[in-house]
């Protein structure tokens, strides 16, 4: 009974292991050529496209792919678009049944009476105004007065309370305050390496009616290509500059993967390398101050 157990066991974490190991990769591209054509495309794929793999499409449509069946994810799209076609027909009908109001000679009388009478108030109003102006101003400068200084009382409140707290306590020990910078950096790289990028292909058409920015433009996306494939990556970037023109048209695409196992492998890293033997030492350090 227990060999059979183990056997179990065994194959579970067979199994297990072949998920994790197993890559999942992903393409993205993207195509602008004005406001009115822009066009992009995602997929996700896990172990193979024909196994596990979803899209999300401007022209084809969004779709999940899971071995011989596919499903549409295109129900929020179309209730959209009813939603909209119902509103500007609604909007349609009520410009229809609005018409134009006829004002009879009584009621323009009541009018210009009422435009007199708002007249004279106005007048009233402003030389009100004058005179409370003054009292405004002065009252403004206290005001902005006092809250500078209310503004410096809270500033250093909040620096005292960031004093007291336990994690500026912890980040004061020196030795503490190296390893932890280590162990972010190392936590930093191991996350860049989650994600692999194999390929990227740019193709731009830049034009700009000042001819300095667009040399400026030119010389970054230049020295971006040349740090890119020092680091060995399959790039593939043009850039066609237009003077004396403002034109933006471009075309994306990126290519890369991932695993389980590589994300398992990055939290693992963090778990493990955390200086827990320092942390525990200076928090006894502190406790001792206390009493």
């Amino acid at each position: 009974m227990l060999t059979v157990f183990l056997w179990i066991a065994l194959i579970f974490l067979f199994l297990l292991f072949l998920l994790a190991i197993l890559p999942i990769r992903f393409n993205a591209s993207a195509k602008y050529a004005g406001s009115e054509c822009f066009n992009y495309e995602f997929v996700v794929s896990y172990f193979h496209p024909l196994f596990l793999k979803l899209r999300y499409s401007s022209e084809n449509g969004d779709a999940l792919k899971l071995l011989w069946k596919t499903f549409k994810l295109d129900q929020k799209k179309e209730s959209e678009e009813l939603r909209n076609e119902s509103s500007e027909a609604i909007r349609d009908t009520d410009k229809k049944t609005i018409e134009p109001r006829q004002f009879s000679e009584s009621e323009r009388s009541s009018e210009e009476s009422e435009e007199k009478s708002n007249y004279d108030s106005e007048s009233v109003r402003s030389q009100n105004s004058e005179s409370v102006k003054i009292y405004d101003e002065t009252h403004e400068e206290s005001e902005f007065q006092e809250e500078q200084a209310s503004i410096f009382s809270k500033i250093k409140r909040s620096v005292e309370k960031i004093k007291k707290s336990k994690a500026y306590q912890f980040l004061s020990d020196a030795v503490l305050r190296k390893k932890v910078k280590s162990w972010l950096g190392r936590c930093l790289k191991s996350t860049m390496r989650v994600i692999v990028f194999s390929r990227l292909k740019i193709w731009a058409k830049a034009g700009l009616k000042d001819p300095a920015a667009l040399g400026k433009l030119c010389g970054y996306f230049s020295a971006a290509r040349s740090a890119l494939s020092l680091r060995k990556r399959k790039v593939d970037m043009t850039l066609e500059p237009l003077f004396m023109k403002e034109v933006l048209e471009f075309e994306i695409e990126l290519k890369g993967g991932t695993s389980l196992f590589r994300a398992i492998s990055c939290s693992l890293i963090a778990l493990v390398t955390f200086p827990y033997i320092r942390t525990y030492k200076v928090w006894r350090q502190i406790k001792k101050k206390r009493q």
